[in-house]
């Protein structure tokens, strides 16, 4: 189905509940997340600010790429969503330190929230995440 065709079925829906979800969606566009975790951490960080972060905007620290999932560049603060299993693998975990280690030499802030944090303590999550965006901006150490 085409946006005009989602559009057009948007004026016909008469108060349907699910319009405004919708509508929502379409307003927004396609959000470039590549997990259901990271969708599920972007609706809770949707939840509590309408300050949108970059979304897996690579980036590049002492030469090397780095693909934060969610980023507040002003703000020096990185959100990670740490899936399950994957994350769990030794080599991943390596990676996932070397990451946050460049990026907090460079002088940000980064909040891991796993699988468990998002699903089962959601406002505990959003607690957080609003902590996090509170704090004030560190200055780069280089």
């Amino acid at each position: 189905m085409t946006v005009r065709q989602l559009l057009e079925l948007l004026g016909r829906a008469n108060g349907h509940p699910g319009a405004p979800a919708l509508r929502a969606a379409i307003a927004d566009g396609a959000t470039p997340t590549r997990s259901e975790l990271e969708d599920i951490v972007l609706d809770l960080i949707d939840e509590v600010t309408s300050e949108r972060p970059a979304i897996n905007v690579p980036l590049w620290l002492d030469g090397e790429r780095q693909v934060p999932d969610f980023r507040w560049r002003d703000r020096r603060l990185v959100i990670e969503a740490d899936g399950g299993w994957v994350h769990d693998h030794p080599t991943v975990r390596a990676d996932d330190a070397h990451k946050q280690a460049q990026l907090e030499a460079h002088g940000h802030r980064v909040l891991r929230i796993t699988w468990g944090e998002a699903v089962r303590h959601p406002e505990r999550t959003r607690t957080r995440i609003v902590g996090a965006l509170a704090q004030p901006q560190p200055q780069p150490s280089r």
